[in-house]
């Protein structure tokens, strides 16, 4: 089988799953080397302006000093971005990279990637397992790592396979068009579930433990935007977990699928105050420390006078769960 006849099904698939990926102006290119550019003739031919990242020393050499359609040659790992460009681009086109990486570095990294792409960021890896080894001198060849659909559709990836899961030549095709992913306002609450929209959703259906994991990572890198759960399916065992992560505000919010407020019907407490500002701490944080199910608090102050008010003005961005605070001025019972 010749290159061209190895490359015709994923070019099929790009341009079936992308139609328009070229009409674009500029691109960032991650990993290449003198003997494979993909996709590389018609980038040229649309005359897009392109920069290549790559980490290693002897393909940055050769491609600075052998192709000169390059608009510059970036030497760096992918996974540090933010430390090595400044500027944004159409497309981020990561094609064949992510197999290259620790399976728990990929959510951080997307998260990153996509704060420089303006149109689309594209991922192309093998569809499951395909095991590598050092190629030509090059340890950064290495395949440490399998990927599945799941493991991008949580990110909010849409997905595409050719060949066959676990078999040699297949190729999963991961896309994000990030004109059409959701910009959130900090305080945009979710109506199916608890606490505020974070700029970026993580959707769990029965990949906990990939949840997990992501979680933890992002707990490490306190520079990325804030991230709410969007629950597909999940166990009570796994939903505390998440109700206790929400807690933590690690994650800023949970959207909760009908499917499983079928199973777990979310709750609002209503909780009424007035003055007896001691008792009302005391009350509230006992209430906040339930961690049985997540919840939505809604407060009622019956015209407290004795500092109760001016607390829970304090308190708002304090308690996640808190919904909405309600002052009854003249205290003539609960507005209608």
């Amino acid at each position: 089988m010749t290159m061209e006849e190895w490359e015709k099904p994923r070019y099929d698939q790009l341009y079936r799953s992308i139609p328009d990926i070229w009409k674009c102006k500029s691109i960032l290119y991650v990993g290449a080397h003198e003997g494979r550019i993909h996709f590389g003739d018609p980038i040229k031919a649309n005359g897009l302006e392109i920069d290549v990242m790559e980490i290693w020393g002897p393909n940055v050499k050769h491609l600075r000093e052998s192709v000169n359609w390059f608009n510059s040659v970036i030497q760096g790992d992918i996974r540090e971005i933010d430390n090595l460009i400044s500027r944004k681009y159409d497309i981020i086109f990561w094609w064949h990279g992510p197999e290259h990486i620790e399976k728990s570095d990929l959510f951080t990294t997307l998260k990153k990637i996509e704060e420089y792409a303006e149109r689309y960021v594209v991922l192309g890896c093998p569809w499951g397992n395909y095991e590598q080894g050092e190629e030509y001198g090059n340890p950064f060849e290495v395949h440490t790592s399998s990927f599945y659909e799941q493991d991008f559709k949580r990110s909010g990836y849409q997905t595409s396979t050719i060949g066959t899961k676990d078999v040699r030549g297949s190729n999963l095709l991961a896309w994000k068009d990030m004109r059409e992913s959701p910009e959130y306002l900090t305080d945009d609450v979710i109506i199916d579930g608890v606490g505020k929209y974070g700029q970026n959703e993580i959707v769990m259906n029965d990949d906990y433990e990939d949840v997990v994991s992501d979680l933890q990572m992002l707990q490490q890198l306190n520079n990325l935007p804030l991230c709410h759960i969007k629950i597909v399916q999940c166990s009570k065992k796994e939903l505390l977990l998440i109700n206790r992560l929400f807690k933590e505000k690690v994650i800023s919010g949970i959207h909760i699928s009908e499917k499983v407020r079928d199973d777990f019907p979310l709750v609002n407490i209503l909780m009424f105050t007035y003055d007896r500002i001691d008792y009302t701490k005391s009350a509230l944080e006992n209430v906040i420390s339930n961690d049985d199910y997540p919840f939505n608090l809604y407060l009622v102050d019956n015209h407290s006078t004795d500092g109760t008010v001016e607390w829970l003005n304090s308190i708002r961005k304090k308690y996640p769960n808190i919904r909405k605070i309600t002052f009854n001025e003249e205290n003539e019972g609960l507005p209608g």
